[in-house]
């Protein structure tokens, strides 16, 4: 299903628009929405990075914000490496949460 969406776009923006859509001989609607699920996934993608490393969130959580599988060839041309000693260090605090909520 579609929803309709009014936005106020800026004229530098809609230039750029205009000119790219006379490239891609798309019709203007489809090249929008071509560039917003282009961006939404590049913006997913930006932020699981950062939240991974900056060990907020651990490197499968970060996969699965992003919407890219752990061994995804995307997440190697990124530049980040798999940190497992940060990974070992949030599995053991998950664990000893775990154990300390069973033996409650």
């Amino acid at each position: 299903m579609s929803e309709r969406l009014s936005v106020l776009i800026p004229a530098d923006m809609m230039k750029e628009i205009d000119e790219f859509q006379k490239v891609t001989n798309l019709d203007k609607s489809t090249l929008i929405r071509q560039l917003l699920k282009k961006s939404i996934r590049e913006m997913k993608i930006e932020y699981a990075l950062k939240a991974y490393t900056e060990e907020k969130v651990s490197f499968g959580k970060a996969a699965e914000i992003s919407g890219l599988n752990i061994w995804d060839s995307s997440m190697k041309h990124t530049g980040v490496k798999l940190n497992l000693s940060s990974q070992l260090r949030m599995q053991n605090a998950n664990y000893g949460e775990d154990a300390m909520n069973r033996n409650k």
